[in-house]
This record gives C-alpha cells, sequence and structure tokens, in this order.
C-alpha cells in the first residue's frame, strides 16, 4: 500500500499537485536528474575554458538542490531568512558579474553573467519565464564565441561549440523543469518545519507533529487531484474556465513587467500603453470563447478591432522617434497577437515572431554595452521582458489551446457578449 501511494503521489506532483513520493519529493529527484544530464555535461566542458566559471556553475546548481529540498519539507521563510537558505548562489551571482573586458574569453564571461542570473527563478512566480529570458539574453554572445570558433584550431574549436550547444541545454533543461514542478513559483510545504533550522538530508524540524500516515497522504492526494479537475473544467474560485484563470496568472506575471519596463524607458513608453491595451483585450477575447460560439470570419474581425488597431499602430512608421529599433522589435512581437486568427500551431508562430524581432533586440543590446546605468540595465531588462512576455504566451497558448481556440458549442453569439 505505501508503495501505491508513492506512485500516486509522484504522479500528482507530475501535474502540479505537490505531493512528494516517499521520503525525498518528487521535485529533489528529478532535479537530481536534471543536474546529471544537463548541468554536469556543461561543468565539465566549463572547466576546459575556465575553471573559476566551473566551479561556480557547480557550487550554485548543487546549492539549488539544497532550496528545493529545503521548500520540500519546510514553509516558506521570511524574506530575510530566505536570502540565509539560498547559501552562495546570490554571491556566485554578483561575482559573475565582475566581467574583466580586456579578458581574452570576455564573450564566455558576458554570456555566463547573463546565463547565471537564471538561478533567480527561486523568487520569482514565473521560473521558466525568467531562465528563458537568461537564455535569450545570454544568446549575443553565445553567438559571438561560435563565430570565434570557426576560426580556432582543435580541440579549441570543439570545445568552444559544445560550451554553446550544453550552455542552451542546460537553460533549456531547467525551464522545463521548473514549468513541471514549480509552474507559479518555488513549491514550499505550508505545514513544513522552520527553514532556519534545516539541514540538507534531515527531516525538518517544527512543521507537522506526526507523520500524517498512509491514510493521510492518500487524502492529501486525492485532494490535490480533486482541485487539479476543477481546475481543468474551470470549476475553480468563481467558477471561471482554466483559460481564463491561467491568462489573468500570465499578464500578472508576464504582460505587467513588461509594461514596467516600457514605462522605464522615457522613449517607449507609449508603447506601454499600447501593450496594456492589446493585452487587457486579448484577456475579453478569452473570456468570450468560454461563453460564446464560433463567430464568423467578419464577426471575429469585426470583435477583435482593438487589437487590430494596436498592430496596426505598431506597423506605422515614428518619423521623429529616438528608438527605432525599440519600435520595431515591439512591432514585429505585438504581431504574435494574430494567432487568434489562426487555426493552429500558435506556439511555433508566437515563437517565430521572437526570431522576427531578434536583430532589432541584438541591436538595442549592443547600442546599451557601454552606457551608464539605469539607461543600460532599464534597456536589457526591456529586450528580456519582451521576449519572455512572447516565450511565456506561446507556452500559455500551448497549454490551453493546443489543438486551436475553442469555442462554447452552444454559446451565444459573439456579438452580443459584454465584457
Amino acid at each position: 500500500m505505501d508503495d501505491l501511494v508513492s506512485r500516486l503521489e509522484a504522479a500528482v506532483a507530475k501535474l502540479g499537485g505537490g505531493a512528494s513520493a516517499g521520503e525525498t519529493a518528487i521535485t529533489v529527484t528529478e532535479y537530481d536528474r536534471f543536474y546529471n544530464e544537463s548541468v554536469q555535461p556543461f561543468v565539465d566542458v566549463c572547466a576546459k575554458v575556465d575553471k573559476k566559471m566551473a566551479t561556480a556553475t557547480e557550487t550554485s546548481f548543487k546549492h539549488v538542490r539544497v532550496v528545493i529540498e529545503c521548500a520540500s519539507q519546510c514553509k516558506k521563510p521570511a524574506e530575510n531568512d530566505l536570502m540565509a537558505v539560498l547559501g552562495p548562489i546570490p554571491g556566485v551571482i554578483g561575482e559573475a558579474q565582475k566581467v574583466n573586458n580586456k579578458s581574452p574569453i570576455i564573450n564566455f564571461e558576458k554570456a555566463f553573467e547573463e546565463m547565471i542570473q537564471c538561478l533567480n527563478w527561486l523568487m520569482t512566480p514565473n521560473p521558466k519565464g525568467a531562465v528563458i529570458a537568461q537564455l535569450e539574453a545570454a544568446d549575443l554572445y553565445l553567438n559571438k564565441i561560435l563565430t570565434a570558433s570557426k576560426d580556432k584550431p582543435e580541440p579549441d574549436k570543439t570545445t568552444w561549440r559544445d560550451f554553446v550547444k550544453l550552455a542552451k541545454a542546460m537553460l533549456n533543461a531547467l525551464g522545463e523543469y521548473c514549468n513541471e514542478f514549480h509552474k507559479t513559483g518555488l513549491n514550499w510545504k505550508t505545514t513544513g518545519g522552520d527553514a532556519k533550522t534545516f539541514k540538507p538530508g534531515q527531516k525538518a524540524g517544527g512543521g507537522e507533529k506526526k507523520d500524517a500516515g498512509i491514510q493521510g497522504r492518500l487524502e492529501a492526494a486525492i485532494v490535490a487531484l480533486e482541485a487539479l479537475a476543477a481546475n481543468k473544467k474551470g470549476g475553480g474560485d468563481g467558477g471561471e474556465a482554466q483559460c481564463v484563470t491561467e491568462y489573468a496568472l500570465f499578464y500578472k506575471d508576464s504582460v505587467q513587467p513588461f509594461i514596467d519596463s516600457c514605462l522605464a524607458v522615457d522613449t517607449t513608453k507609449r508603447l506601454a500603453t499600447q501593450t496594456e491595451k492589446a493585452f487587457k483585450f486579448l484577456g475579453v477575447f478569452i473570456k468570450a470563447t468560454t461563453v460564446c460560439k464560433k463567430p464568423t470570419p467578419e464577426e471575429l474581425m469585426a470583435f477583435i478591432a482593438p487589437i487590430a488597431q494596436v498592430i496596426t499602430d505598431a506597423g506605422a512608421r515614428q518619423p521623429k522617434s529616438t528608438t527605432p529599433n525599440h519600435d520595431t522589435a515591439f512591432s514585429e512581437a505585438v504581431q504574435a497577437l494574430n494567432f487568434i486568427c489562426m487555426d493552429g500551431n500558435f506556439k511555433g508562430y508566437i515563437l517565430g515572431q521572437i526570431d522576427a524581432g531578434a536583430l532589432y533586440t541584438n541591436k538595442i543590446l549592443t547600442a546599451v554595452k557601454e552606457k551608464p546605468d539605469p539607461e543600460k540595465s532599464n534597456n536589457q531588462k526591456w529586450v528580456r521582458d519582451l521576449k519572455a512576455l512572447l516565450t511565456n504566451l506561446a507556452q500559455y497558448t500551448a497549454d490551453n489551446f493546443p489543438s486551436g481556440i475553442l469555442w462554447k458549442a452552444n454559446g451565444t453569439a459573439l456579438k452580443d457578449f459584454k465584457a
């Protein structure tokens, strides 16, 4: 019976229900697998380029395992106490920012500076987005490494190429791990022990007074499954469909940060207004799909006019603009909203718009490289948040509309819908 309950707990955890398998939480065992398959190969190739960088990777990623284990046994600590739990991770991130601009491996150092910030996922509500954004931030330097490797003799040529390949594989795999087990942030145990006294490999103290036993574990797993089932069919709080509640989370975690980034750069404040208008109406559209029957093409175009207007305005030339690269990158990005007129493959189309704007986002990053802060950091964040916005929109559509937009068969007419 214990084995069967452990298997049930593991299945619930994989669905995002937060149960753990036996003594070791599945979030920990799956992180171990990720480390062995994705981190260790990068550490090995990193050591051939720069041993200090390899050690920093090993130290920080191994401590992430400690944090995840702590979270599986302890309730979330206060912010000050959380920094202690993070141990060497903030230090590694900070040290990576001390880049030597005269270094012969400057592009490796720049790439690593961006990549290692992915570990901030431990403190964000959108872990996968945070990880993938840092991979994209490092892409400029990784591409420079690949270009420079063409003229290198062996074994340096292979080493440099492997560094890029394994760096990308590591962050992509971490993004997938986060998406599967920590979709909305690091999962802490609500009734767990005190994180301040946690020691790796030992059971945390100060939590539940006694083991829940087989019946208690079974009941907890069933409750988690019932909650997941209710959410999937739109039976959660307020009776909202899953696609509606998850869009609200997406807007909060991905759209609002980009709006804030637009407001932080004086010349892109108008883009904040356009973003808010388009993506708020996208939320209205998604809500409409849950109560309306499929409209005719003419009815659909009339309804989504606010989004179409933003796309048109974004594509209009701004003769006096001092940020043409921002304008063009945004124009390419906002075209991702055309997915609502398509039949399927939303994720591929949306991710394609990241590539379409890559030339211009790279120009932005290049232009601010030598600028002082906050201009430099504000523009770098603008690029990261734009890419994260599209990456997470792509994943949202894949999760909620894998076969295209689903309208309500016996719903009301779209023209009669009121938000």
